[in-house]
């Protein structure tokens, strides 16, 4: 084979090889970032997938909710609470969209233990849910229950990734 067809397969290849296929980003999902307008009320699809709004209500604050069904699960949009056309936050409800190719939606406390060494974890009592995140993806947040380790637990005490259940479960995976 002539010399530039090797350099233009290495190349391909290079390409190819280095491509980002995560569809869980720091700033939002491989189609819609955090800060984008959301679709107007009322619209039925967004980027190609059916949608219906929602609304959650917490205390006396209320907002909008985009829902994405998924084959195993949903995605929700939600609007900020003070501009009422943007989206603030992504909850990943679904095992059909991946953070780096291995962790998902229904990973275990044990995946995430082996994909990153420094886990940063907070008990959220109110939910009996564990918020763990990294340093270097702030904006990313696993949310997982260990119903064990949670038992007497108060909120400020301090947890270690090490203390959860190794076979403990992501439920969602929120972007902020």
């Amino acid at each position: 084979m002539p010399k530039t067809i090797w350099i233009c397969l290495i190349g391909m290849l290079f390409v190819i090889g280095c491509r980002n296929t995560s569809d869980i980003r720091q700033t939002g999902l491989r189609y819609v970032e955090i800060g984008s307008a959301l679709p107007d009320v009322g619209e039925k699809e967004w980027f190609g997938m059916p949608i219906r709004d929602s609304l959650i209500t917490e205390g006396d604050y209320s907002w909008r909710v985009v829902v994405m069904p998924y084959k195993e699960g949903q995605i929700l949009f939600e609007e900020n609470v003070f501009d009422r056309t943007l989206l603030t936050r992504i909850r990943i409800e679904t095992g059909d969209l991946s953070f780096r190719k291995d962790i998902r939606v229904g990973s275990t406390v044990e995946d995430l233990r082996s994909s990153f060494k420094k886990w940063e974890v907070f008990y959220m009592a109110e939910y009996e849910l564990f918020d763990l995140s990294l340093r270097r993806y702030p904006s990313i947040h696993f949310l997982v229950q260990d119903k064990e380790r949670a038992k007497n637990l108060t909120e400020l005490e301090l947890v270690t990734i090490e203390q959860l259940a190794s076979e403990a479960k992501v439920l969602s995976i929120v972007i902020l």
